[in-house]
């Protein structure tokens, strides 16, 4: 009789322990994603913050030309979290690195187009980031005049897809050399998931987001 006790409360030990080791998975399950969805929220808000104090401390210049990190850190136009102190660079909440710059307002460099409007870059995005990102609802909360957000998966496509957020721009979507890129209008925000794919398709931690302001 006390062996038999003695198996019973070994296998109640294991079942325990069994029980201990699901619910420890499902812990550690349920903290990732609640610690995505707070860097996808700050993220939004991050940037939300940026377009709107350079919109409004912008809004006695003529143009953007001449905006960079370092600019835009002297305009206290960056919230303090993603600020490396003394020095230019940016954080984001994916362990890459954020870029403010002037851009074109068309897809042109006429003078009518050239640093009237701007951009906020986003590096160092797994695919995961990169589509929930891009299916946010980038149109709410004071985020400047938003043009429109890109998604690609890697950098070497920045240049192109910036242009591509234009004025009158219209969603779209393309394969080149570097990847496929997505991009989506002010009006058509958020991306549905299958757009969303389109451009965050990365190998690892290579997508980039771009965000475009006038």
């Amino acid at each position: 009789m006390q062996y038999n006790q003695s198996g019973r409360t070994m296998v109640e030990m294991i079942g325990v322990l069994g029980i201990i080791g699901l619910l420890s998975v499902g812990g550690i399950v349920a903290y990732s994603q609640a610690m995505m969805n707070y860097k996808v929220n700050h993220t939004v808000e991050q940037v939300s913050e940026i377009a709107s104090r350079i919109t409004l401390l912008g809004e006695q210049a003529t143009s953007y030309n001449g905006l960079n990190n370092d600019v835009a850190i002297k305009m206290k136009a960056v919230p303090s979290d993603m600020i490396n102190i003394g020095s230019s660079e940016l954080d984001n909440m994916f362990n890459g690195y954020v870029y403010i710059e002037s851009a074109n307002l068309f897809d042109s460099e006429a003078e009518n187009s050239k640093d009237l409007a701007f951009t906020v870059t986003y590096t160092g995005l797994d695919s995961e980031a990169c589509i929930r990102l891009a299916m946010q609802n980038w149109k709410s909360g004071k985020n400047g005049s938003l043009m429109g957000v890109a998604f690609a998966p890697t950098e070497a496509l920045k240049d192109d897809i910036s242009n591509k957020i234009s004025l009158n721009c219209t969603n779209s979507s393309s394969a080149s050399g570097a990847g496929a890129y997505v991009v989506g209008c002010a009006d058509k925000l958020p991306l549905p998931a299958d757009e969303a794919l389109k451009g965050c398709g990365c190998d690892g931690e290579t997508c980039i987001m771009i965000v475009k302001y006038n």
